[in-house]
């Protein structure tokens, strides 16, 4: 897999990173909007559009380390640009998910930007950018801290259910998330380090659905 050309990144993920971030060009009537409260942000920011035909089959994915990981091969980025695809095949793979009639969605934890070292707009920018490349409509939900939309909860989900999927009646049976938290233990693999939660896995099994830790192991 050729490496990415090398982005400039920010020093921090602040007010600094945001107003350098480049907001790629939304398609579809997808937009960003505050879903979850009226204090700024909301306890959950969506990249959402309530004019979207709705979909019975659901392809549901976590975004760090299983639609993109860091392109320094540290665990947690180092600026909004710090990113690469998880692998070269995940553009591909979301293309042929939606020409197969999936609603993609993305829902994903990010406490930093409660905890100020991650601004709104440079989680948006960097999440435009990452939509851009994959070149298909994807729906985002970011629940932005500690908070009652935080996986394992399923609030995100419920939200996107109840407003977002216009009148169409989920197939759970037909419907996925992919996640890298699934609770695993240290040494699961040769080498591999214990996950910091099962988040992902408890997502999955709270909603009714099929769960994948490796984010293509489902074709």
């Amino acid at each position: 897999m050729a490496p990415r050309p090398k982005r400039k990144s920010s020093e921090k993920f602040g007010e600094e990173a945001g107003a350098g971030v480049k907001h790629a060009r939304l398609d579809d009537g997808l937009t960003w909007e505050n879903v979850g409260g009226k204090s700024d942000p909301g306890a959950c920011i969506a990249l959402v559009s309530d004019s979207q035909e709705g979909k019975s089959k659901i392809a549901a994915f976590d975004i760090d380390f299983t639609v993109i990981k860091t392109a320094s091969g540290r665990t947690f980025p180092t600026g909004p640009d710090d990113w690469m695809m998880w692998d070269e095949s995940v553009p591909k793979k979301m293309s042929e998910l939606h020409r197969d009639g999936y609603r993609i969605v993305f829902f994903t934890n990010q406490a930093g930007i409660e905890k100020k070292k991650l601004t709104p707009k440079s989680f948006q920018g960097k999440t435009d950018n990452i939509l851009k490349e994959l070149g298909v409509p994807v729906m985002v939900f970011a629940s932005t801290g500690e908070n009652q939309f935080r996986k394992p909860s399923t609030y995100m989900w419920d939200l996107f259910i109840k407003k977002y999927n216009g009148a169409a009646e989920v197939d759970k049976s037909q419907s996925v998330y992919v996640g890298d938290a699934a609770g695993r233990p240290k040494g699961w693999a040769p080498g591999a380090k214990k996950d910091f939660s099962c988040s992902d896995r408890m997502f999955a099994a709270n909603i009714g659905i099929g769960y994948y830790f490796i984010a293509f192991a489902l074709y």
